[in-house]
């Protein structure tokens, strides 16, 4: 075997079979059902969709995931059968645990986001919401960057994840009667 090893090495070399190792792991999740997260467009079909509200990061990422749901982004209402105005984006950071020394060992993040969907008429198609998602991490002193960095992460992540909830609303929206 060792030798059939060292034939196939020498023969093909490294390369080839780095390249066959990646086939064989991409062939082996694509037969085991995975995909990435907001991958399908599966569903009703998306009208037109202006983003009123300044909400930060989040018009910018539910803008993303509109288009990545097969959607519209326009700019105008009078080419929009609907209006996502977002009304507010929140984050809080509190703390979830103490050491023993009084030192903070665990942070919990909270991102909330409200909104409402109106109808091009400005009729309310779904009154006031508010989507949220809360993550924790440990922290540390001694890596305070790092974990400043691990923050922002996690809030990019809390983001898309609302984002994608609200795109969702809209698809439910498309669906009903």
């Amino acid at each position: 075997m060792k030798r059939l090893g060292r034939r196939i090495l020498s023969d093909y070399g490294q390369d080839a079979c780095l390249r066959l190792l990646v086939f064989a792991c991409f062939l082996s999740l694509s037969a085991c059902g995975f995909h990435l997260r907001g991958s399908e467009q599966g569903g009703a079909p998306l009208p037109p969709v202006v983003i009123a509200g300044e909400a930060g990061g989040l018009h910018l990422e539910l803008r993303a995931r509109l288009r990545a749901a097969g959607g519209e982004v326009v700019e105008t209402l009078a080419a929009a059968q609907w209006v996502v105005r977002l009304l507010s984006e929140e984050r809080e950071r509190r703390v979830l645990s103490v050491g023993s020394s009084g030192t903070v060992e665990e942070y919990e993040i909270h991102y909330a986001a409200r909104f409402a969907i109106e109808d091009k008429a400005g009729q309310t198609r779904t009154g006031p919401e508010t989507v949220s998602q809360v993550r924790s991490y440990a922290f540390s002193e001694s890596a305070v960057l790092g974990k400043d960095a691990e923050q922002e992460a996690l809030v990019n992540d809390m983001r898309r994840e609302v984002a994608w909830q609200i795109v969702q609303r809209l698809r439910s929206l498309a669906e009903a009667p």
